[in-house]
């Protein structure tokens, strides 16, 4: 399975989590907070191993009050700084994200302008 579809199958099973999650009834306490952790599990992993978030892991909030304060307290995520908070991972790693889209474009544009000068060049040799 290429990298692209594993990342897809992570998305996809988030993303049914998250459902079952949604779907769950205030009585199945338990239940919904089992999913929860399964779910921050899941985050946990994408951040350590770099997978890009959905729209959907970016807007998780836990249902639970206790995982909502572990998110926001425990420092558990290991980044150059040293430990940091998993709210500070996703913080982090959202502005590496914007980061790289600022320079995905700039690249773009810079590429274009290259074609275009190579258009014209050709065009007026010939």
């Amino acid at each position: 399975m290429s990298l692209k579809e594993q990342i897809k199958q992570f998305h996809e099973n988030f993303s049914g989590l998250l459902s079952q999650r949604n779907n769950c009834s205030t009585d199945d306490g338990d239940k919904c907070l089992e999913i929860d952790q399964q779910l921050l599990a899941m985050i946990r992993k994408s951040l350590d191993k770099d997978i890009p978030f959905s729209q959907e892991m970016d807007e998780w909030v836990p249902a639970s009050v206790s995982l909502e304060k572990v998110i926001n307290e425990n420092k558990e995520i290991s980044s150059p700084d040293g430990l940091i908070t998993i709210k500070e991972a996703l913080a982090l790693k959202a502005e590496k994200e914007r980061k790289f889209k600022k320079v995905q474009n700039i690249s773009m544009l810079a590429c274009t302008v290259l074609l275009l000068l190579y258009y014209i060049i050709v065009t007026w040799i010939l």
